[in-house]
């Protein structure tokens, strides 16, 4: 192999990478927890957090805001290789939109505020499979993505 690039098989193949959308209420994302980091303010979008969850062998990234402190708070309890599932239980008008939605005659799209979305944690066990291909790696020895350090 002189071309240096990774090759596929059947054992090996490039991880598909996700980002977890919130639409509507009742819309949620379950897997095994791998890790966390921070993302840095850019664009449109304030400084995050960054879950990152193990779903069907796909990793897929929960971003939120800092401003989602219950989330953030509840997320502080987790453990890598737990089954961690965000819910989008339903919408909050804060007193702002609401003030805002009542200037624009009702008009959801002239709105320079937008509602919030309350997402809810839930913990669930440890997931064994996932902990059985990494029963030797300590939480120190993982890096901000869940994955062992000696992998970089």
């Amino acid at each position: 192999m002189s071309d240096n690039k990774p090759q596929e098989d059947e054992e090996f193949k490039e991880p598909e990478i996700g980002f977890a959308k919130f639409d509507k209420p009742g819309d949620q994302v379950t897997g095994t927890y791998t890790g966390k980091q921070n993302v840095p303010a850019k664009g449109i979008y304030g400084e995050q957090i960054a879950y990152t969850l193990l779903v069907d062998g796909n990793k897929i990234v929960v971003a939120l805001g800092l401003g989602k402190k219950w989330v953030h708070s509840a997320m502080k309890g987790a453990k890598i290789g737990q089954r961690v599932r965000f819910l989008f239980e339903d919408w909050f008008e804060q007193p702002a939109y609401k003030e805002e939605l009542s200037k624009n005659g009702g008009d959801a799209e002239k709105c320079k505020i937008s509602r919030s979305k309350s997402i809810k944690v839930l913990l669930g066990k440890m997931d064994e499979t996932y902990l059985n291909g990494f029963e030797e790696v300590k939480s120190d020895d993982v890096d901000t993505d869940g994955f062992p350090k000696s992998f970089n």
